[in-house]
């Protein structure tokens, strides 16, 4: 149902009964409303694409149940409040995007049992406080978003040290402070690293000719 921007409405919760479904994307178009509770029982969901549109509310607790899940994007809405924990038992998640929406923090510590992630973006949230904690369970993390999330103090080198496998880090638009650890830069597959519009001070503790 992507690209029908004068598709509205809620969000069927009916839809709950295709138990076989695999794959469900509603992306740029319309529709509005909250994210359906019963959607937590389409357990052979796979793929749940539902971003740029008018969703509005809290994620629903019960999409912790879809453990088969392996693509949750639902950046560009106007999502609230905090993420369940919940979310946690996902595990075989690979891609996590709740970008540009209105999230507060902090992150639930049960997100880094997403041992699985190659994508955590939740850019453009009004996450608040400091660096989450979390990311450093996050050992296979390819892309890291987390621009203008109104972050604040130091990037602790002990919670990055083990992201080795990550490709892009964006943390620009933050409150972040002090020296960049080197240990944010040790990825031999990093490319990008967007750090602008923050508070650090100090030199460049790492060669940067790698990146861009």
């Amino acid at each position: 149902l992507q690209n029908n921007p004068r598709l509205s409405g809620p969000l069927p919760s009916e839809w709950s009964q295709l138990t076989e479904l695999k794959e469900l994307q509603v992306w740029n178009t319309g529709v509005s409303g909250a994210i359906p509770e019963s959607w937590g029982e389409l357990s052979m969901l796979r793929e749940l694409i539902l971003f740029n549109n008018s969703l509005s509310g809290t994620l629903p607790v019960s999409l912790g149940k879809l453990v088969s899940l392996k693509w949750l994007y639902l950046g560009g809405n106007d999502l609230d409040g905090t993420i369940p924990p919940e979310l946690g038992n996902m595990e075989a998640l690979r891609g996590l995007s709740l970008s540009r929406n209105r999230f507060t923090g902090p992150l639930p510590d049960a997100l880094g049992h997403l041992q699985k992630l190659d994508i955590f973006d939740l850019s453009q949230n009004p996450l608040g406080g400091e660096f989450p904690s979390m990311i450093g369970q996050l050992s296979n993390l390819k892309e890291l978003g987390l621009a203008e999330c109104l972050l604040e103090g130091p990037v602790p080198a002990h919670v990055v040290e083990g992201l080795t496998t990550l490709h892009v880090v964006t943390l620009k638009g933050n409150r972040l402070q002090g020296s960049l650890p080197v240990e944010l830069a040790l990825s031999p597959h990093l490319h990008t690293m967007d750090v602008s519009e923050n508070e650090f001070v100090g030199s460049l503790p790492f060669p940067v000719d790698h990146l861009r």
